[in-house]
């Protein structure tokens, strides 16, 4: 997806992260077993970190973003710590929002999320 991203139109690149999120909210089981937490304990955390990433949120924060005056960044690189499991998805987003290509370096006892929502989006997302 980052190919063509600063190609990308706003609501397609809406479009594609709130369906990877949708995504991911149907195959989340398989991530409770590897947090650490009880199955409720990981399902409320994705719930709610989730739940932040809907269509309306992404559009306000591509109007904050579009807002912010400075030099393009050529790429974010996110370091994740493996003991919040959910704590990847904002600065992932927002990276994809603001149209710059995202490495990210997983903690050895990642749950797996940031994987989840790559392979997400590439399901989910037209080539760009």
């Amino acid at each position: 997806m980052t190919s063509g991203l600063r190609e990308v139109r706003d609501d397609e690149l809406v479009d594609a992260i709130t369906e990877a999120v949708a995504s991911i909210t149907r195959r989340s089981s398989a991530l409770f077993e590897r947090t650490g937490l009880s199955a409720r304990g990981a399902e409320w955390a994705l719930e709610t970190t989730l739940s932040e990433l809907s269509s309306s949120d992404l559009e306000h924060a591509l109007r904050t973003l579009g807002a912010v005056q400075g030099e393009r960044v050529g790429r974010h690189g996110l370091v994740l710590a493996g003991n919040v499991f959910t704590a990847c998805m904002r600065p992932i987003v927002w990276s994809l929002l603001a149209r710059v290509p995202v490495v990210v370096k997983v903690a050895s006892s990642d749950a797996g999320l940031a994987e989840l929502f790559a392979e997400a989006l590439e399901e989910t997302s037209r080539p760009v």
